[in-house]
């Protein structure tokens, strides 16, 4: 079953407006039982989703498919901290993480959403391969902050649907293939 994503509402505080739309629809997507994954390379919400929470400082070996759905089938989300990954290693590191959740929807086709925190640089950076993110398949969030637009190449043929624009925050949502709901 498809989750709708609710519009998220304004709020108009400074920093914590950010923070608050992705906790938000963090917090629907759980209270729905929606399956999803949030990378996030900051930290920001590895206290909420800490049941979930997948250190990508650990060795490469224990990031794979497997270990994603074992988390996945135990918490219902899986959130990739990047957050003690040096800056240097994270390119690869986040890369070879988006590689195993791709593996994974191939395989399962869950989880539902993948939540991209700071996709503005995140989708800057050199070392994700393009098979790791095939936003034509659907099913992404993408939170971008500062008023950062994204790299038009990286989102070529998937359809954004821009659903929360804030001064510091833009929540864009491509929709699972074949639903017609976010």
């Amino acid at each position: 079953m498809i989750t709708p994503v609710p519009a998220t509402t304004r709020r108009e505080q400074a920093p914590a407006v950010t923070r608050d739309a992705v906790a938000t629809l963090i917090a629907r997507w759980r209270a729905a039982g929606t399956e999803f994954v949030a990378v996030d390379e900051r930290g920001r919400h590895a206290e909420e989703l800490r049941a979930g929470r997948l250190d990508l400082t650990r060795s490469p070996a224990m990031l794979n498919a497997s270990w994603i759905s074992a988390t996945l089938r135990r918490t219902g989300y899986v959130l990739l901290d990047a957050s003690n990954v040096s800056r240097p290693a994270r390119p690869v590191v986040i890369g070879r993480a988006l590689a195993a959740v791709q593996l994974l929807r191939t395989q399962t086709g869950g989880p539902e959403w993948v939540l991209l925190e700071d996709a503005q640089d995140l989708l800057r950076q050199p070392g994700i391969p393009p098979h790791a993110l095939r936003f034509t398949d659907g099913g992404y969030c993408l939170a971008m902050r500062g008023g950062a637009a994204l790299p038009a190449a990286v989102t070529a043929g998937a359809g954004l649907d821009v659903r929360t624009s804030q001064p510091d925050l833009e929540l864009s949502f491509i929709p699972p293939v074949g639903t017609g709901t976010t």
